[in-house]
Order: C-alpha cells, then sequence, then structure tokens
C-alpha cells in the first residue's frame, strides 16, 4: 500500500475537503464528526471521486488522516463508498442527493 505523497496530496485537496465538508454538512448531530465511520465515509467518498478521474485507472490507495483504503480501482471504490454510506447510514441524513457520476 502507498500513501499520497505530498505533490498528490495537494493535486487533490480540494476534492478531499470538499468530500469532507459534504459529510459533515449531511450529518445529524456535529458531535458525530470524529466517529469513525463518518472520518472513513469521507475518506471512501474523497477516494471513489478520485478513481473516477481515470488517469490509471484508478487510486490503489488512499490515506486520510488515521484511515487507509486500498482498491482495486473504480468498482472497488464505488463499492467501498457504498458501504461506508450504509455503515454510517444512522449518523447522516438524507436529503435525498444522489451522485450519478462525473
Amino acid at each position: 500500500m502507498r500513501d499520497m505523497d505530498a505533490e498528490e496530496l495537494e493535486q487533490y485537496s480540494s476534492l478531499i475537503e470538499n468530500s469532507v465538508s459534504l459529510v459533515e454538512s449531511n450529518l445529524k448531530d456535529s458531535t458525530f464528526c470524529s466517529d469513525a465511520r463518518i472520518v472513513y465515509l469521507a475518506a471512501a467518498r474523497a477516494n471513489y471521486h478520485i478513481s473516477l478521474l481515470g488517469e490509471t485507472g484508478g487510486v490503489s490507495s488512499f490515506k486520510a488522516g488515521d484511515v487507509s483504503l486500498t482498491v482495486g480501482g473504480t468498482q472497488s471504490a464505488k463499492a467501498i463508498f457504498e458501504e461506508a454510506k450504509r455503515d454510517s447510514a444512522s449518523l447522516i441524513t438524507d436529503n435525498g442527493f444522489v451522485f450519478m457520476g462525473v
């Protein structure tokens, strides 16, 4: 597994920050912000969106703080993101947003 180097992190920083902000804005309670499921959801969302960029067929691993993901391309990234959404469903509001793709 590899971590993003400083250059890659800078390249994707806006996307990562957007993922964190979106997840935080959908929390039922702000105290859930540090819950591991929420941190994982934000990381999984960012990883999925990065994999959609498809420059190298998807990022094989992603690390955000203490959370690390290793995946095998866009389909795996999507599956992990969907699982993270299910796991954190009790902590987030359902605002009817549907992500269809880029």
